[in-house]
């Protein structure tokens, strides 16, 4: 589920899109704790790009660069012992956004787009 920090989302051709503010949450229920891969497909809104930090129920994870203009995929490998029986949440923290006067009429505080992702547990 999106958590705070999302605008709604809407259609990029074929593609769902979503854009975050600054800082903005994923969450979801797991009934046990497991190895988790969480695959993030992210744009930055900066022209310079941004770097992402993350953490999962509070515990940093390593921060993952987004180039300029390109779409990037961003793997978070989250141990078992990070989740939680239970809420999880993937907290995202960019470190840039994109300027208002590059948006003329749209107020949104602008850091990233997200596009289809994906999540693996377990293996």
């Amino acid at each position: 589920w999106f958590g705070a920090g999302w605008h709604p989302g809407r259609r990029g051709g074929t593609q769902g899109l979503r854009w975050s503010q600054r800082s903005s949450s994923l969450v979801w229920r797991m009934e046990k704790p497991d190895r988790v891969r969480v695959t993030l497909r992210l744009r930055a809104a900066n022209a310079k790009g941004a770097t992402i930090q993350a953490a999962i129920n509070g515990a940093a994870l390593p921060a993952c660069s987004l180039p300029a203009g390109a779409w990037t995929d961003c793997r978070f490998d989250v141990p078992a012992t990070s989740i939680r029986s239970g809420i999880n949440e993937l907290s995202l923290t960019a470190d840039t956004m994109s300027p208002s006067a590059d948006r003329p009429g749209d107020a949104r505080e602008l850091a990233f787009e997200m596009q289809a992702s994906r999540v693996r547990v377990g293996k």
